[in-house]
């Protein structure tokens, strides 16, 4: 049994990271060198104890802080806001809140109901609020009683979202696309543009968005259109943004307008980062996905078989994020991009993708999931870190109204 007071809390930089990550933490060194340096500030907490032995790790958690947009940030005014920011780069606009994204809280099993936990947290909030945050957030399983009794009860957060993560597994064959769907892929730039538009009042919508999109772990970005909906355009600008055909018979590419129904979706490759792996299956269990790989295998000939993939040893997972869709076809439009991406991911070897969503975003139906495998509510959990000021009237973010939708940063997942 260890004593509180052997337990030492200690701030660590991000170069000191991989020395304190390798006992309990599963290879998430990895994770964290390279997801929490793409954020504004970052930081990280470890407990260590003082044994025989020397000093061991008991414990540690990380956070990131950035800026996103809150509740209330739906004003007139942000649009111009956000051409600012699109077109010279400020990363600071006054529409976007400083919140902290704490993660990766873990504690070694021979030191769990010692405090270290809330003692962790509690640390990293300080670090958080001296650092400009004016939120922390965190996402936790709604049936852990554990963690959700942790930070509602003990450390003062409250339940805040209610996301739904959807799951889809690669099949052993690929989908074949719709013939009457054009899929593009946009340069960097006009994805950019684009996200700041549509989601110039989406809820969490981070002010960096750049810095993912021209992140290593942005695959791409791609936008589908109806090809009876496409319209070639000469020395003018339609709508939001245009895309520029690659099959036109012009000898230069052709813009084309954004048609009445369209829809986009990015993909970041989680599989570069970590692996993951069912263990602790029941034979019987393990015996049935092999029979269903077996025979999806066999018939595939005859089209896309739902199949489960082989999650008994380390497979990939590819995110999608971004999703947002226009006009009456656009829902159609996003199960085809969500096809698109089965079939590069099955390319990268990866056996599921994800995405998350709010739960009542009207676009969930549209996209290819397995019931099975999903979790209709995840939580999250926020805090405002000055409760003593008085937050602007419509504005107090922790007791707001929940969105139908929002935007789920991959840096987070």
């Amino acid at each position: 049994m260890h004593c509180r007071s052997s337990i030492e809390l200690l701030m660590c930089c991000i170069e000191d990271v991989h020395r304190h990550n390798v006992c309990i933490l599963y290879h998430q060194s990895v994770i964290f060198a390279l997801i929490l340096p793409l954020l504004h500030v970052t930081g990280m907490q470890v407990a260590e104890v003082q044994t025989s032995d020397g000093l061991k790790i008991a414990g540690m958690i990380r956070a990131g802080i950035k800026k996103v947009l809150g509740c209330g940030n739906g004003d007139a005014h942000l649009a111009q806001q956000n051409e600012a920011i699109a077109n010279a780069g400020v990363a600071n606009a006054e529409a976007f809140l400083p919140v902290a994204y704490i993660l990766g809280l873990r504690v070694a099993p021979d030191y769990r109901r010692l405090g270290i936990g809330a003692a962790l947290v509690l640390k990293m909030e300080a670090w958080c609020k001296k650092n400009g945050a004016m939120y922390t957030y965190i996402a936790t399983e709604k049936d852990n009683e554990a963690s959700v009794k942790l930070f509602t009860e003990k450390l003062g957060y409250s339940k805040f979202r209610t996301p739904a993560i959807l799951v889809q597994p690669v099949y052993a064959s690929y989908k074949k696309a719709k013939s009457g769907v054009k899929i593009v892929e946009l340069p960097v730039d006009k994805a950019e543009a684009l996200y700041r538009d549509i989601f110039r009042d989406r809820e969490f919508f981070p002010s960096d968005v750049d810095a993912i999109i021209k992140s290593k772990l942005h695959r791409g970005t791609w936008i589908a259109v109806w090809k009876d909906e496409v319209k070639h355009v000469k020395g003018e600008k339609k709508q939001v943004v245009s895309i520029t055909d690659s099959d036109s018979s012009d000898e230069e590419e052709s813009p084309i307008a954004l048609s009445s129904s369209w829809a986009v979706l990015s993909i970041w490759k989680c599989h570069e980062i970590f692996k993951l792996q069912v263990k602790g299956a029941p034979l019987h269990t393990r015996l049935a996905v092999t029979a269903a790989r077996l025979l999806g295998k066999l018939l595939r000939k005859l089209g896309t078989i739902p199949t489960p993939p082989n999650v008994f040893k380390p497979f990939g997972l590819e995110l999608l994020y971004g999703l947002h869709c226009h006009g009456d076809r656009g829902g159609e439009l996003v199960s085809e991009l969500c096809w698109f991406a089965h079939n590069l991911a099955k390319k990268e070897g990866c056996a599921v993708l994800a995405t998350e969503m709010g739960s009542c975003d009207p676009m969930r139906s549209w996209v290819p999931h397995w019931q099975s495998l999903s979790c209709d509510e995840d939580l999250w959990c926020i805090k405002h870190l000055c409760p003593s000021s008085t937050p602007e009237e419509g504005k107090d973010w922790c007791s707001s109204a929940s969105p139908s939708s929002l935007f789920v940063d991959p840096r987070d997942f």
